[in-house]
């Protein structure tokens, strides 16, 4: 099937948009544009533009039975802006805009922090088939096995060689040979 194409002009458009079809065929043209625009400006500016809005509520503590009184209700107050924010400034969505009163504990340190703990292979043993090791961190002295953590230090024990101990320091592995000592 062929399709034949013909040498349209503009005077021969113009006249058409005269008739009575051409007039239709002009009104249905703009009033589908005119549909399309508008729907989508609707589904940008509406939908797609704009975050839900969420109504910005004070929270207050509930009145003491002594303090209210039903006259001193119809009062209201605006709430300050959160602490060391102005209104208008950027607030970090994790920082919390009201904290909850909380009660402190002090915990004394099991190890001292003013500095690196020095960590030593002193002697590796067979004690009933099961191979240990003796290691130094800090001041005490730990007996160890593979898969153990040296007390409440960052080394664990992977294994257990003849004159040295592999460590895992976080993701490092770290060789330890007998008499050898390292500070981290």
């Amino acid at each position: 099937m062929a399709i034949e194409v013909k040498n349209i002009s503009v005077a021969k458009i113009k006249e058409f948009l005269e008739t009575p079809k051409g007039k239709r065929v002009t009104l249905i043209v703009v009033a589908t544009l005119v549909v399309f625009v508008l729907g989508m400006g609707f589904l940008f500016f509406f939908l797609l533009g704009r975050a839900p809005q969420v109504p910005e509520r004070a929270v207050q503590p509930p009145p003491k039975a002594e303090e209210a009184a039903p006259e001193e209700a119809a009062e209201t107050t605006v709430p300050a802006p959160a602490e060391g924010y102005e209104i208008y400034e950027y607030k970090d969505p994790f920082k919390p805009l009201i904290t909850a009163p909380t009660t402190e504990t002090v915990a004394e340190p099991t190890t001292p922090t003013a500095g690196p703990v020095p960590l030593a292979l002193d002697d590796i043993f067979v004690e009933d088939g099961v191979t240990y090791a003796s290691i130094r961190y800090g001041d005490a002295v730990y007996k160890v096995t593979e898969g153990d953590r040296v007390n409440e230090s960052p080394y664990q024990v992977l294994s257990i060689g003849t004159d040295s101990v592999v460590l895992l320091y976080g993701d490092d592995r770290i060789t330890l040979r007998l008499g050898e000592e390292i500070l981290k």
